[in-house]
């Protein structure tokens, strides 16, 4: 993503940069279901993890948001704020 970015022209990356998630993601339908997932990654070293969770709109197949840190419940109210309001309304399903 980052070599991407460098490749793209500045006034494009301008335009980017100022468009919000509600002008760049697809509106749910009423019947949408989010898929909510995580995973870890050491950082490091083993006593240093992070981890993400992210939320795709299973129908689109965007990600329609995700949050890094750890894991506990204040990482998770964080990445429920991180999904857009539109969203939040969709069912969710998670992997056991």
């Amino acid at each position: 993503m980052l070599l991407l970015r460098k490749q793209l022209s500045t006034g494009f990356k301008k335009q980017l940069e100022d468009l919000s998630p509600d002008q760049v993601l697809i509106d749910p339908g009423p019947e949408d279901i989010l898929a909510l997932d995580e995973i870890w990654s050491l950082v490091d070293s083993k006593a240093n993890t992070a981890w993400l969770g992210f939320a795709i709109g299973r129908r689109s197949q965007q990600l329609v948001g995700w949050h890094v840190g750890t894991r506990d419940p204040v990482s998770a109210n964080y990445f429920v704020l991180e999904i857009p309001s539109q969203d939040r309304i969709c069912r969710s399903r998670s992997e056991p």
